[in-house]
């Protein structure tokens, strides 16, 4: 090894969720939402990614943090292979498995992964009832004369939180265990200059991974969306380097470019330093004319099932907020109008770029719910109600290992004082239901979309007879709707 300083730079995409097209993205400016309509788009990344390399190819590398197989109406046509292609022109270097993948059964998953360009590293992704590994726990990648470690983590959360047809025959864990990265790091720190971990377990998990395992310089974080402006770093001990933690958003509105130099002291061992810019994907960007002839094409065979018009909101539509979004209320007030209930009860889910108001096509609706989704109706007991609700803030709100999702489950028609610094199980202080304290033992009628809704919520559900895509479908056509937000269904103390 050379003993001058050595540069990398290390490009991020994560979260992509088959956005394709260029979209709507929100902007903070002095606390108040607003919306750029021409951010991203896959020609957009393409030509960064491609520019970047061919300046300094010796010194650059392409992380991708997964979840870019599902998420948009070019994700299910047929299942994650229309993907594929575009995937192919960004020159990414490695990747890991990360939840949302799994969406299609994990064999055709694994079949996917063979037609990528790039490998994927995943260290705690197992066959069920073995400790055999899908994919390799880690890569070693030469740069500059530098060699690097990318250890891949997916998201736990795979066999826990979703069907079961998402994981199958495999089991994942959450990485930490004494023979999962403790065991790994000392390997692969005898083996490379710098160790790198592409996490699909989210920014809290990553801190919390960091702090309990030095040694660790990179983390390349993804799952949660969070939009870091500056690296989040954690300090290091005597024996190790702080570890540098980025994320960049989702939907390909950012790409994450870290610069580090490397200088070795006088025994050799490699210091490192850093700079970081988020870049926003905007029209400052050329696109890259190979890929938006291949985007093009993809659309012209499909527009005219994604052009029409559904109908309109006149609010913004974003999934940006933690207890309430304009976009799930657009969807709880289409279910309220289809069905009557005294509470209505979706996911939160996070990917889905924002919405102008406006015209919905849609393609729209395929981006908002980009899979189909049972309705279910049952009559709950007050006491059940309220402790799903613990349920849905301890999921947010507990300890970052044992977090299961980073927004607060959506719900019309109840009013929730909470106090957030509470222990689990203890953050609910009151519910209304209908500007009536709930009751425990009273019967209340709930509709909810979404099967996975149901672990928190168990009882006796009736399959209703139009699905989520229907009742969209019918809610946007009986005119504009408002989707403000209340900023009452969850109060906080």
């Amino acid at each position: 090894m050379a003993s001058k300083s050595i540069e990398l730079t290390f490009l991020q995409l994560n979260d992509l969720h088959g956005q394709l097209v260029a979209h709507a993205e929100l902007f903070w400016k002095a606390g108040t939402p607003t919306i750029h309509q021409e951010i991203g788009g896959i020609s957009r990344i393409a030509h960064f990614l491609k520019q970047r390399k061919r300046v300094a190819p010796e010194k650059t590398l392409v992380i991708d943090c997964g979840d870019a197989f599902f998420g948009s109406y070019f994700t299910q046509i047929d299942e994650g292979n229309a993907m594929v292609p575009f995937l192919n022109e960004l020159g990414i270097d490695a990747s890991n498995g990360g939840h949302w993948e799994y969406y299609y059964g994990p064999d055709h998953f694994l079949e996917l992964s063979h037609l990528l360009h790039y490998p994927l590293y995943a260290l705690n992704v197992y066959q069920k009832g073995t400790h055999t590994r899908i994919f390799p726990p880690y890569g070693i990648i030469e740069k500059n004369g530098i060699r690097i470690a990318m250890l891949g983590l997916a998201a736990t959360i795979v066999d826990d939180s979703m069907p079961p047809s998402f994981s199958g025959n495999l089991e994942f864990t959450d990485g930490i265990a004494q023979d999962e990265l403790p065991l790994l790091l000392p390997e692969v720190r005898a083996k490379a200059d710098l160790v790198c971990l592409i996490s699909h377990m989210g920014l809290p998990q990553d801190i919390a991974i960091a702090k309990g395992n030095p040694g660790i310089d990179i983390i390349f974080s993804g799952h949660t969306h969070d939009r870091l402006w500056q690296p989040a770093i954690v300090p290091g001990d005597r024996t190790h380097d702080e570890t540098l933690i980025i994320q960049a958003g989702f939907s390909g509105s950012f790409i994450g470019e870290l610069n580090i130099t490397l200088t070795p002291d006088r025994s050799g061992t490699l210091h490192k330093k850093h700079t970081y810019e988020l870049h926003v994907m905007d029209e400052a960007i050329p696109k890259d004319q190979h890929v938006e002839q291949q985007l093009q094409s993809l659309i012209a065979q499909h527009i005219d099932t994604l052009a029409p018009i559904l109908g309109a909101v006149t609010t913004d539509l974003n999934r940006m907020l933690t207890f309430e979004s304009t976009m799930d209320n657009m969807i709880l007030q289409c279910m309220k109008e289809a069905y009557d209930a005294d509470v209505y009860v979706s996911r939160a889910w996070r990917f889905c770029p924002p919405k102008v108001a406006g015209p919905i096509t849609e393609q729209d609706l395929w981006d908002m719910v980009p899979l189909p989704v049972q309705l279910f109706a049952s009559d709950m007991t007050g006491l059940a109600i309220r402790e799903a609700v613990e349920l849905w803030l301890t999921h947010v709100m507990t300890t970052p290992m044992s977090q299961k999702g980073g927004y607060v489950t959506r719900q019309l028609g109840m009013h929730v004082i909470a106090r957030i610094n509470n222990p689990d199980g203890y953050r609910v202080q009151e519910i209304e239901i209908g500007s009536h304290p709930l009751q425990p033992d009273t019967l209340y009628h709930v509709v909810i979309a979404g099967e996975q809704i149901k672990k928190d919520l168990p009882g006796q559900w009736t399959v209703l007879p139009l699905d989520l895509h229907a009742v969209l479908r019918k809610g946007l056509a009986h005119g504009p709707i408002d989707c403000s937000l209340t900023h009452d269904k969850f109060v906080l103390g």
